[in-house]
């Protein structure tokens, strides 16, 4: 959690700075709002681990993208398009897992590089499983 709060705070997010940083920072409060008396600790003690915060954080950017990307399109095509979203998930977590094992020898990678990098496989991964390019919101650096 401490790498999530420290590039909020530092305000280094690269890509769609300003789509992530806002969803990222709003997915705080609302984390802080579930036990605010608690405050800080709450957060730290609610995820087994620094790579499980990562992970939470990094799949709320994927799935507000999905919900944005569909509801740009026809509405017609929308339930093609969201028939296909699970199979593009699995691809991409089991694609992102096998990176994940390939590189370990590297060690973690910063939050603000694996926010990047994943959202930059899930994007490619929709746009294969999809036949299109979907929605430009993961504007990649």
């Amino acid at each position: 959690m401490s790498s999530v709060l420290r590039i909020i705070w530092n305000k280094k997010i690269n890509g769609s700075s300003i789509f992530w940083h806002e969803l990222i920072l709003r997915s705080i409060g609302e984390l802080a709002l579930i036990s605010p008396r608690q405050g800080f600790n709450t957060l730290e003690d609610r995820f087994a681990s620094e790579m499980e915060a990562n992970d939470y954080f990094i799949d709320i950017v994927v799935e507000t993208y999905i919900i944005t990307a569909i509801h740009s399109e026809r509405k017609s095509l929308r339930g093609r398009l969201k028939a296909k979203v699970s199979n593009a998930r699995e691809l991409w977590l089991i694609k992102r897992n096998e990176r994940r094992q390939n590189e370990l020898y590297l060690g973690r990678l910063p939050f603000h590089d694996e926010l990047r990098r994943s959202c930059e496989e899930f994007y490619a991964t929709l746009r294969n499983v999809w036949g299109f390019s979907p929605l430009k919101l993961f504007y990649m650096k």
